[in-house]
């Protein structure tokens, strides 16, 4: 062989050696690319499953507010139920009150009629 031979030889062995070096450093360059990206995606997945968490939670507190408002909403209803259970009974009771009042009354001016006659001709004519 001679020295030519040998010198593309070694030529070519160094650019082989070359384009297989490059070819890793490129391999390298696309598996972090790679990586930067899965990285970027699981990043933006949690922010999402934390703004999705943060929602429900806020869902779950407005759940509890309108049950805590719905609560006192009946108790004021049962409250309001009761006071108007009161005021009926109390109306009843003045209604007969009134009745007793209306019978004694009759029957007062009943007994004043039956003593004074004279007042009951007089009531005829008015």
């Amino acid at each position: 062989m001679d020295t030519a031979t040998i010198v593309w030889i070694v030529v070519a062995a160094l650019v082989v050696v070359a384009l297989v070096a490059l070819a890793i450093v490129v391999a390298k360059k696309i598996s972090k690319r790679k990586q930067k990206q899965h990285r970027d995606e699981a990043i933006e997945q949690q922010n999402q499953a934390a703004e999705r968490e943060a929602f429900a939670q806020q869902r779950d507190a407005d759940a509890a507010e309108m049950e805590a408002r719905a609560v006192r909403r009946e108790a004021d209803a049962d409250s309001l139920r009761a006071k108007a259970d009161r005021d009926r009974t109390a109306a009843s009771e003045q209604s007969a009150q009134a009745d007793a009042e209306r019978r004694v009354a009759e029957e007062k001016q009943a007994a004043a009629s039956k003593a004074d006659p004279a007042a009951k001709q007089d009531d005829n004519r008015g």
